[in-house]
């Protein structure tokens, strides 16, 4: 028969491993901030628009088919859609993966003037 001394050690080392082991679905969801702007060479309007990792974000109405340069954040890689469906990122519509710095023309992806929408996934996540 175990001791009570025993169990409680037995109780107690269980408890400490549960609070030290680290719950990765806990993460904490990053963002971050991409720069369009409306003419090649990050020229004319330009906005800064933040973003959360893995979410489907829109442009500014301002900016929707208006985009032509796009800086991408170090760290990030950034898929931008021009949507074509009812489907908000879906990767069957016409789309291009940027990484840092991003593209200061963005003519050269055949994406002049029809972003929409995108989406940025951490390269390497914390």
């Amino acid at each position: 028969m175990l001791s009570t001394r025993f169990l409680a050690l037995i109780v107690a080392s269980i408890a400490t491993l549960a609070v030290a082991t680290p719950d990765i679905a806990a993460r904490q969801v990053a963002t971050g901030i991409i720069m369009a702007c409306q003419d090649a060479n990050f020229g004319a309007m330009c906005n800064n628009i933040t973003f959360v990792e893995n979410s489907c974000t829109q442009l500014p109405a301002s900016q929707v088919n208006q985009v032509d340069s796009v800086q991408v954040p170090p760290g990030w890689a950034c898929t931008f859609y021009d949507l074509k469906s009812s489907t908000t990122c879906n990767p069957s519509d016409p789309h291009t993966t940027l990484l840092p710095p991003g593209s200061s023309n963005l003519g050269l992806q055949n994406f002049h003037d029809s972003l929409d929408e995108f989406m940025c996934q951490l390269l390497c996540p914390i």
